[in-house]
């Protein structure tokens, strides 16, 4: 994916549709578009679509005066001391706006009670990517938030979530479909991220679950039940935690409004575009109002998350936990052999000849056609020492 790109509608979809996910930027054929117009475009059908809905409101945030009375040395100490927190904002070092981080539960929840006491009872402190991101959502803000897997971003984004659809005025016409969509590049983390919300006692989200719907989150994933799936949406679902594709396909075949949605995640944006999920995810920011708060997070900061930031995010603030460059937990020794294409499999058997027979291992390919027969190599070597041996892939789950 070489150098800018805005919107991308269905008919550029369509355009794209015998192009594999996994092609590589490099074969996918160049294809010209009046960027301009359609902007232009998306503007006139927005302002239509869009008629009847109250603005987002997106500003909760009432700051500690603890908080607020940290000079710019103790702000620069907290974040120093706490895995190096960063906060820039666009091309710039550092993002003087930005509001200060907390370092307790209380300084960032005291005027959400519920959620105070749901996060005391479960943790004991912030983990430093809630620290900064908190105060930046709750304040509105659309945030990338750059940490690795373990690090709490999921109840980093989940929180300001459920504040901002909870605190939305009602609209003036009749709109159903969900106020809380988030975009996960798996279904195993699609369903954590689910199972993470029905977690989330949050009074107020239960007590408007009970009145009015029977559901209050549904997880959209391939290879799930359709019709089940549609039908917790049709009972009225709050929040939405789904994969892209699947969620493409749904709003392909009208199957579900996201008009009323006010708070979009993208939960390992990085990962979603080296699996080549761009379409789908310009297909449903296209399927949003354009004053929604944009969240992002991913393990990394390239070329292809800054393009969806500058055309999809408004005066975005960027949180980054940790180094700049990404590193091996210290546990995991790496050892790298270079050789050829077809000289692979030899060295992948003569390796796992070296192992014991109580050593446990796994063996990932890039792709699913790739998996089987390498598995059947791997069977046929180890078929006289009666190796235990698994293949698996998502056609076979």
């Amino acid at each position: 994916m070489n150098g800018e790109f805005l919107r991308v509608s269905d008919e550029t979809c369509n355009k794209l549709k015998h192009i594999p996910c996994t092609a590589a930027a490099e074969e996918t054929p160049a294809i010209a578009i009046d960027w301009e117009a359609k902007k232009r475009e998306d503007e006139e059908h927005s302002r239509k679509l869009y008629e009847g809905l109250p603005p987002v409101k997106r500003d909760f945030y009432i700051e500690d005066p603890e908080v607020a009375r940290l000079s710019k040395e103790e702000v620069a100490k907290i974040r120093f001391e706490n895995r190096q927190i960063s906060v820039s904002f666009r091309e710039a070092e550092e993002c003087l706006d930005a509001p200060n981080p907390v370092t307790t539960f209380r300084q960032a929840w005291q005027h959400f009670p519920d959620i105070l006491e749901l996060l005391e009872g479960r943790y004991e402190k912030p983990s430093p990517i809630q620290m900064q991101l908190w105060p930046v959502l709750l304040r509105g803000r659309d945030a990338i938030g750059i940490a690795q897997t373990g690090t709490g971003k999921t109840l980093a984004f989940l929180l300001p979530g459920l504040v901002n659809i909870q605190n939305q005025d009602p609209e003036t016409k009749v709109f159903t479909g969900p106020r809380m969509i988030v975009i996960a590049p798996t279904r195993e983390l699609a369903l954590q991220i689910d199972d993470e919300v029905n977690k989330l006692q949050y009074s107020k989200i239960k007590r408007r679950a009970l009145l009015m719907v029977s559901v209050i989150c549904v997880c959209v994933y391939g290879q799930g039940d359709r019709g089940t799936q549609l039908r917790k949406l049709a009972d009225g679902a709050m929040v939405v935690v789904a994969t892209p594709g699947r969620l493409a396909d749904l709003l392909r075949s009208q199957e579900v409004d996201l008009r009323r949605v006010s708070y979009v995640v993208f939960d390992e944006a990085d990962r979603m575009l080296d699996m080549g999920f761009l379409c789908h995810l310009s297909l449903i920011l296209n399927s949003v109002r354009k004053d929604r708060q944009f969240v992002m997070t991913s393990a990394t900061w390239n070329s292809d998350i800054h393009h969806i930031a500058k055309f999809y995010l408004t005066d975005e603030i960027m949180v980054r936990v940790g180094e700049r460059e990404l590193k091996a937990t210290y546990t995991v020794t790496q050892d790298v052999i270079v050789c050829e294409e077809d000289e692979k499999n030899a060295k992948l058997l003569e390796f796992l000849d070296t192992r014991t027979p109580d050593d446990k291992g796994l063996v990932f390919v890039n792709r699913r056609l790739s998996c089987e027969p390498l598995f059947s190599t791997i069977f046929e070597h180890f078929a006289s020492k009666k190796r235990p041996l698994l293949c698996t892939h998502l056609n076979l789950l």
